[in-house]
Parts: C-alpha cells; structure tokens; sequence
C-alpha cells in the first residue's frame, strides 16, 4: 500500500504534462486553472470522500477507523508532493508554443458546421454509449465474480496471468470502440466529439457498480448501518475510479487515431468540390 501510494504522488508530474499538453492542444488558454483542477479536483473527491466515510465511522464507535495521523500524512504527501509535482509538469508544457492544429481546423471548419442534434439525438446518443459499454465489460465478467467471492468468502483466486489477457481484450474493446465511435461522431460534422468519447468507456462504471451492488445483495448479510455505508462508499468510489480510467483509455488513443489519421489530410483535399463524374457515380451507388 505504502508503494502504491508513492507511485501515486511521484506520478503527479506526468499527470501535470499529460494534462496541460492535452488542454494547449485544444486551444485552451487558462492552463494555471487546468492544473489546479488536475491537482485538487479528483484528488480532493477522494480524500474528502475518504475522510467523510471515515469520521461517520468514528461516530458510530467502529473499530476499523483510519487514525488521524495517517490522514494528515496523507494530506501532506497531497499539498506538499502531488501538487507541486503537477504544477511542474505542467509549467514545463507552457514554456513551449502555443500551437493547436484542432483549434485552427476547427476555426477554418467553422462556416460549414451542422446545427446542433436535437434532444431526441442526443437520448440516441446516450443510449449508444451505454449500449457500448456492455461489450467489454462481458470479457471480464466472469473474473469479476471470481474477484468479489475471493474478497467476500476468502476463496482462492490464482488465475491472474488469464485475468492479465482478459484485462488486455477489455482495454483493446473499449479503445476500438471509442476511436467507432468518435469517427461516426466527425461524420456526423460534431466537432466535441471529446465530450461524447468519455462516456463511451466510462460509463460501463454504471453496469459495474450495478452488478457490484446485485452481488452483495444476493450473496452477503450486512446488518447495522455502518457496514452497509462502508460497503457503499467503497463501491462508489472504486466504480467512479474505473470511470475515469476507461474514460482515458476512450479518449487518449482516439485523440492520438485522428491526429495520425487525418494530419495526411489536406484541407484543399477536403474543401474540393465533387467533379461531375464523382457527383454521378455517388448517385448510381
């Protein structure tokens, strides 16, 4: 645990890059207020949601309380390492030009953009993302049950090198069905398609936190409260840290596809105008 929680912190600074190159290659100009938001903002749902869960804990006279001083070893590790971390990357990023080739094309694509789809699209479009998130998450199903009986009935579980393949095909799924989805989204002329590749990955989290909480329901007695909120406060929070990882895992490589993809693009090739010949061959198929 003490590893993982210094791998965490050291990580600050790739996180400071990752997150400013990201925003600059987006047109973002308030990169001081992206960093902050990288810096606090998950970090401090965590540690405020840990805290809280932890002092109802000590309320209800339970013995499985974390101690003060951890949590302040911890906030310390968070304002004095994490943060700075970050804001150093992150400095390290905006040092360099401000040059964003999406903001450009989406400028010069301004004057031939499609209206805004209607709510009714938007539904369709909320259901498809859900909709996709079934896929992958059915390649680990059955390692899911496994997992949950080894934490709750202490059986054995030893098939992680099968459990490593299983977790490789559920990350190809998603970032295959992102970079889909993404593309049918640019077709379409919609330009944030960002916005809408985040809950492609993401929002499997609500099929996970489902079957987490049928699974307790059915197989495990909780009886007092404060087992029943610890349970819950866990289930949330490790569904809503499997949401942002899959929403990275959506959004990152289908960024870098349509970076690579269309950069051999030109504009001129995509302004032309269809010859004859082209308009009536389109028209016979």
């Amino acid at each position: 645990m003490l590893c993982s929680v210094i791998c965490y912190v050291l990580s600050a600074f790739i996180a400071g890059i990752l997150s400013t190159k990201v925003y600059k290659a987006f047109g973002g100009l308030f990169w001081k207020t992206n960093t902050a938001l990288t810096s606090f903002l998950v970090p401090g749902i965590f540690y405020g949601w840990y805290v809280a869960m932890n002092l109802i804990i000590q309320l209800q006279g339970g013995d499985n309380s974390t101690p003060f001083s951890t949590l302040a070893i911890l906030l310390a590790l968070w304002l004095c390492v994490s943060a700075p971390l970050t804001f150093a990357g992150a400095y390290v990023v905006a040092r360099q030009p401000n040059v964003s080739p999406y903001k450009q094309a989406k400028d010069s694509l301004a004057d031939t953009q499609p209206p805004v789809p209607k709510r009714q699209a938007r539904v369709k479009q909320l259901i498809m993302a859900l909709a996709a998130g079934v896929l992958p998450l059915g390649a680990i199903f059955l390692h899911i049950y496994f997992i949950l009986n080894n934490l709750w009935f202490n059986q054995v579980y030893d098939a992680f090198g099968l459990l490593l393949v299983m977790v490789v095909i559920f990350i190809v799924l998603t970032m295959e069905e992102a970079i889909l989805f993404g593309h049918f989204q640019l077709r379409l002329g919609i330009t944030n398609w960002h916005t809408r590749v985040l809950g492609t990955g993401g929002l499997a989290a609500f099929y996970l936190f489902m079957y987490i909480i049928h699974f307790i329901v059915k197989n495990v007695s909780l009886e007092d409260s404060v087992s029943k909120f610890i349970v819950l406060s866990y289930t949330l929070m490790a569904t809503f840290a499997y949401f942002l990882a899959m929403a990275c895992w959506s959004f990152l490589p289908t960024w870098l596809f349509f970076k690579r993809m269309y950069a051999v693009v030109s504009k001129d090739f995509i302004h032309q105008p269809l010859s004859l010949e082209q308009t009536e061959v389109e028209g016979q198929i």
